[in-house]
């Protein structure tokens, strides 16, 4: 079967630790060679970020 979801993970409370760094796992089909990132989030001192990677 061809998967053709556009989001597969999502979590609007991930909490990163001291470092800023958080692992997060999720289930994708085994034929994908690439996937692209999107997160974004707020800072403790409440400074926007938006990530964008591909992978």
């Amino acid at each position: 079967m061809v998967d053709y979801r556009r989001t597969l993970y999502w979590n609007p409370n991930v909490i990163t630790d001291e470092n800023g760094h958080a692992r997060v796992e999720f289930y994708n089909n085994s034929f994908t060679r690439k996937f692209t990132i999107n997160a974004a989030g707020i800072t403790a001192s409440g400074i926007p970020y938006i990530l964008n990677q591909n992978w």
